[in-house]
């Protein structure tokens, strides 16, 4: 059926309910799921028809046609529908379902040409007749009537029995006239669609009303008149080879040649008066006489003064002067807004010099112009020329679409900026962009339509078109057939598309490198060791140090001998490597070598770093003066500290007294350490090991000798956390504790200025720490400091508290209200003493020796947690107690009742050795 027809409103299926229930839609089910091919028909006489149209009646008539959308065959009791374009025909429920299965509007299946409506019922071909009867002796699905359909540019019907396909030409004979209308012919209607030329001259009068048109006879309008002859402007100057304009043809001094036109120049012919030229543009006839004779001028040039009042001399000539007033010339030759501002003048008035105010072209600025530089509207604009003026100013006005800003300058619009971007977005479908115009809100549905089935990759499981742009292929939960490229069987899986997943079966396959054999997946075509690479580089003389890896080694240049861009390493005369880049043989090592040696002086108190050319000059200065005595090892000069040091050791000497730090402290020979650790720590290595600890401490070093400032390690457990936050401030390095992945936490690592490795490392070290904590307080109760009544103090706490001092003490409990801090060096207490007293920490701090002094019963009664640390120094030196100086603070009760001691021992000294006041300098 026809597309219009599709048009009727649903009335008209309420009309016929019982025609399309009983008969239409019960021989659609028939028809559909009888396999029985229809019984071929005779297609009479189709001679008349087009092409086109004798196939599909074969076809329809033999039972043959097949709809494309479900590829079955149509059959002549099948209630059907034809698109208007292409004329292809299909079943009527195969149509309905591909509407509603499409999106942004119904398209034909084959041609894919708009269609207004999704067809709804079924018609005759010619779209006359609603549900045709089934005719054996008619086409099928014809209603057997005349056609009667227009054909484009035709005003007669179709007068064929109504039939599939586009309609015949028509046959009908006709009278008509050719483009110039002075022949008549007889042609089949729609012969000539366009018209017919007789050949004969058009002779219709041209445009110019002179000439008339000598083209053979054309279908529309002339056009200009074609004669080109030579003419001359109206002065006669100037003459040009001009198309005929009809214009008034003016012959000048008896010539053949007509001036017809004006060559806008100044007419040099002398006016009546012999004296002056005409000056006007050029024109035809006599020049106007002479405005400047006596009898033409009576008043001043500017008009307001008679010229009778100005002087009392008669003009006798054009050629006399015109006597000028005082008063402002004021004519508007030269400006119509502003008159001349210049006194009365002859001659023409000079441009305007007016400043008048002038919008920009969007209206925001006001820019001042010279009169004479306004273009008024009437005017034509000069090339090159912008008017009006504009400012610099951007529009910066979102447009309509709400994504882009409108970026003129000086923009004239002050409505919506429609955008006239093209959207390009992607579309929902994924695979197409959206060519409308940049708009706001959600692009258009994908206006494409897949046509072809969707199948999953074996096939079992399949969609019908129409389907929308982007639809994805049906999941199928049967197996993968696919076998894998390798030979190997795949692990099971469904069917799917793309790739299979990777053979995961363990081969033996060699490394990259060549160096071993690894057993790995299959998928791993090009495994790689641990093992260093050690192939030979471009430049000969260096192996390649990077790890076993595919493809050719790093280096700078690839020709063979080239310099591999890595460092020399070769040994120079003093021993160390030469540290250039990668060189030939014929470029030589460096001259001068830069490695730092170390110099001490006489008594190895000062220690410098030098550039090792000039350690070796000064050893081949001293070889040299020194002939005969071999290498001499060069030293620094002493300075005074060292003279200092030399007469305390030998003061030392002379009365059998050691350095503190010389002093074991279980009162052996062996030299103390230099770092100690808390009892937090020793409990670390005994609980976990050493091995446990030499990984901790191996990441720690790892990371003091790299370049990075800062660190965030994997995500760890409360257990290693706890032991980074322990070992970290023996490092001197920061460690915090941060939120990693899928709520686990790690800890970050952070350099500062003091960082370094400690000496020794808590894994070498192989002593009892209780025992030197016992030992130090019993032999040395002035380094240790003591905390009474503590209320949570902890090795953490007191860490925080005492960072530069971290590794020179051990804090122990002693019983529960006393706790140790255990020094290893009796000069760092008086400082540690006064900083934990101003710290706010709760508890009592003091000297262990004063209270070792004065026993634990009259430790209540001693001013120590306000009393400040320069107190505390005059205290010790005066051998009294500090003095309360304030009654307030939370002390301050405590020492107004304090009870005065009367029993109390002479406080002890603050260091034990006797020598110690011999090393402090004056």
């Amino acid at each position: 059926g026809e597309g219009a027809p599709d048009d009727d409103d649903d009335d008209d299926d309420e009309r016929l309910p019982h025609v399309r229930s009983s008969s239409v839609m019960d021989r659609t089910a028939t028809d559909l799921s009888d396999d029985t091919p229809d019984v071929a028909r005779d297609t009479g006489d189709i001679s008349g028809h087009t092409e086109h149209a004798q196939e599909m009646i074969r076809d329809l008539c033999s039972g043959t046609y097949e709809c494309i959308i479900c590829f079955n065959a149509i059959k002549s009791r099948a209630p059907t529908w034809s698109c208007n374009t292409c004329y292809a025909v299909f079943h009527l429920h195969c149509a309905k379902q591909w509407g509603q299965k499409s999106t942004g509007g119904f398209r034909c299946p084959q041609c894919t040409s708009d269609v207004p409506n999704v067809p709804r019922r079924y018609h005759c071909f010619c779209g006359k007749k609603v549900d045709p009867e089934d005719d054996a002796y008619n086409t099928p699905h014809s209603c057997g009537e005349t056609c009667k359909k227009r054909r484009g540019g035709c005003p007669h019907p179709c007068r064929m029995q109504c039939h599939p396909g586009p309609c015949p030409p028509c046959t009908e004979v006709a009278v008509e006239k050719c483009f110039c209308g002075r022949e008549e012919f007889q042609a089949r209607c729609g012969e000539y669609p366009d018209g017919k030329s007789c050949g004969a001259p058009c002779h219709k009068l041209l445009p110019c009303g002179v000439h008339r048109c000598q083209r053979p006879c054309h279908k529309g309008e002339c056009g200009a008149c074609p004669i080109e002859f030579k003419q001359r402007c109206l002065c006669g100057k100037v003459e040009e080879i001009r198309p005929c304009t009809g214009a008034e043809e003016t012959k000048i001094d008896g010539t053949d040649v007509p001036a017809t036109f004006t060559c806008k120049a100044k007419c040099k012919k002398m006016r009546d008066c012999g004296k002056h030229e005409c000056g006007l543009p050029c024109h035809t006839g006599p020049c106007p006489p002479c405005p400047l004779k006596p009898e033409n001028v009576t008043t001043c040039p500017c008009g307001k003064t008679s010229l009778r009042i100005l002087t009392a001399k008669v003009r006798t000539s054009c050629t006399d002067p015109i006597a000028t007033c005082n008063k402002p010339c004021g004519k508007h030759d030269s400006c119509e807004v502003h008159g001349c501002q210049l006194k009365c003048h002859e001659g023409e008035c000079p441009p305007c010099k007016a400043q008048v105010a002038i919008q920009c072209r969007c209206k925001a600025t006001v820019q001042r112009l010279q009169c004479s530089k306004v273009i008024q509207e009437d005017e034509e604009v000069p090339e090159g020329k912008l008017w009006p003026p504009r400012c610099t100013r951007r529009c910066g006005v979102m447009k309509s679409c709400g994504r882009h800003k409108c970026n003129e300058v000086c923009c004239p619009n002050k409505g919506p900026h429609q955008c006239m971007e093209i959207c390009r977005r992607k579309l929902d479908c994924g695979k197409h962009h959206c060519e409308d115009r940049c708009h706001p809100g959600a692009c258009r549905p994908c206006h494409h339509i897949i046509v072809d089935e969707l199948t999953c990759c074996c096939g079992a499981e399949r969609l019908e078109p129409p389907l929308p742009c982007g639809t994805e292929p049906p999941k199928c939960t049967r197996p993968c057939t696919i076998p894998q490229p390798c030979g190997h069987p795949a692990a099971p899986h469904e069917c799917h598309l793309g790739d299979c997943p990777l053979c995961t079966v363990r081969v033996e396959r060699m490394c990259v490198g060549g160096h071993t054999e690894i057993v790995g997946p299959c998928h791993i075509r090009n495994p790689t060791c641990s093992a260093t690479c050690g192939k030979m580089l471009p430049c000969g003389r260096h192996r390649c140090q990077k790890k076993c890896h595919a493809g050719e080694c790093p280096a700078k240049h690839r020709e063979e001998g080239a310099s591999c861009g890595g460092v020399c390493g070769a040994e120079l005369p003093c021993g160390h490597p030469c540290d250039l880049e990668c060189h030939d043989e014929n470029t030589p090592c460096q001259q001068l070598c830069k490695m730092k040696v170390p110099m001490k002086c006489k008594c190895g108190r000062i220690t410098k770093d030098v550039p090792c050319h000039k350690y070796e000059a000064r050893v081949q200065a001293l070889s040299g003066k020194r002939g005969g005595m071999g290498r001499v090892v060069p030293e620094l000069d002493c300075d005074g500290d060292c003279a200092h040091e030399k007469r305390l050791e030998s003061m030392r000497s002379a009365f059998g007294v050691k350095n503190e730090e010389d002093r074991d402290t279980s009162g052996g020979l062996v030299k103390m350490a230099e770092v100690v650790y808390t009892l937090s720590a020793w409990k670390l290595l005994s609980q976990h090991g050493d091995a446990y600890v030499k990984t901790i401490e191996r990441q720690l070093a790892d990371f003091l000798i790299c370049v990075d400032q800062s660190i965030i390690l994997p995500a760890m457990g409360e257990e290693k956390r706890r032991a980074y936050h322990l070992l970290s401030p023996f490092y001197h390095l920061s460690c915090a504790t941060l939120d990693a992945e899928r709520g686990e936490k790690t800890v970050q690592l952070t350099k500062s200025h003091q960082t370094h490795l400690p000496k020794p490392l808590l894994s070498q070290w192989r002593g009892d720490p209780m025992e030197i904590c016992q030992d130090r307080a019993t032999e040395y109760p002035e380094s240790v400091i003591i905390v009474t009544d503590p209320p949570n103090v902890t090795d953490f706490a007191l860490m925080k508290q005492l960072k530069p001092f971290v590794g020179r003490w051990i804090g122990y409990q002693k019983s529960a209200r006393e706790y140790l801090i255990v020094f290893m060096h009796a000069s760092d207490c008086p400082a540690v003493l006064s900083h934990l007293r101003r710290s706010g920490i709760p508890g009592k701090f003091e000297l262990y020796s004063e209270y070792a002094s004065t026993g634990p019963t009259h430790a209540s009664s001693r001013t120590t947690v306000s009393t400040g640390g320069a107190a505390f120094r005059r205290a010790a030196a005066s051998g009294s107690a500090p003095a309360a100086s304030s009654s307030s603070g939370p002390w301050g009760a405590a020492r107004r009742n304090a009870p005065s001691p009367t029993n109390r021992a002479a406080p002890v000294e603050l260091a034990k050795n006797p020598w110690e006041a011999l090393g402090r300098k004056k």
